[in-house]
């Protein structure tokens, strides 16, 4: 039985929550078969085996525990927030508090501001383990101004040709690329799996959500690989998932809007 979506996206589909509008041309050949596997095996495998997510709908007070990997060498990404740890506020390398209010998933329409996205955890490499969208917020602006969150798997020619279709940094973007699943569909997102991602895209910070537990809800439909625009000085969600049918160009062209803008919150 074919995949209505991945029909008309060309995408490896995880799971479709409806339908949408744009056309991704550039994403029209998939190895069809493997991706429909992949994908329908995730709920039934991935948490029922190594990892258990709290019951919830708001991410402001949701959190992922447990270790996707077999050897517990990696924690598990999660949700980072006061309510969720009971500690302080995170804060980022300038000591400044992250953003607490307007939190959600829901991207730019228009004149109206997107949501803030929440402060979360990966999983990454040592010797740092661990990731958090509180280390990119930078509401002054003085590393970057715009934060490029990549969805990818390992095994998905897609997801390789968006990284090589990047292929370097760029000037005042900071890439922090997430890896869903390994070599294989069958392989899981794990330290080991990273190791043998991240090398070959050192342009990007890289981390580690297995299944994409925690940012599925950013995935209008859900689909790969999936490019995901913040504002770096409110951490708003500008494009949920960006159509990039020339990366580099199609990015640059949304960190311009973003800078010609005036902060939302």
């Amino acid at each position: 039985m074919s995949d209505p979506q991945r029909t008309k996206t060309g995408r490896a589909p995880v799971r479709a929550l409806g339908d949408r509008s744009p056309a991704f041309g550039w994403r029209a050949a998939r190895a069809g078969a493997a991706a429909i596997g992949f994908f329908a095996t995730l709920a039934a495998s991935c948490f029922a085996a190594s990892c258990a997510r709290t019951s919830c709908e708001d991410v402001g007070t949701c959190a992922v525990s447990g270790d996707p990997t077999q050897d517990g060498s990696v924690p598990v990404s999660d949700v980072v927030a006061p309510d969720v740890d009971g500690g302080p506020v995170a804060t980022n390398p300038y000591g400044e508090e992250y953003p607490t209010a307007n939190i959600g998933w829901r991207p730019r329409q228009g004149a109206t501001p997107g949501d803030r996205i929440a402060n979360l955890r990966f999983a990454s490499l040592a010797p740092r383990k661990t990731i958090e969208l509180a280390e990119l917020y930078d509401p002054e602006w003085r590393a970057h101004d715009v934060i490029v969150l990549l969805g990818v798997l390992g095994w998905d020619g897609l997801s390789q040709a968006l990284m090589n279709g990047i292929g370097a940094p760029m000037s005042r973007l900071r890439f922090l690329a997430i890896l869903g699943a390994g070599n294989t569909p069958e392989t899981p997102a794990d330290a080991n799996a990273l190791m043998s991602w991240a090398p070959q895209y050192p342009w990007a910070d890289h981390g580690i959500d297995d299944a994409f537990a925690l940012i599925r809800p950013l995935f209008p439909v859900y689909e790969v690989p999936l490019v995901t625009v913040i504002d770096a000085r409110t951490m708003e969600i500008v494009h949920a998932n960006l159509a990039v049918p020339d990366p580099r160009a199609d990015i640059q062209q949304a960190a311009a809007e973003i800078r010609n803008r005036p902060p939302a919150y």
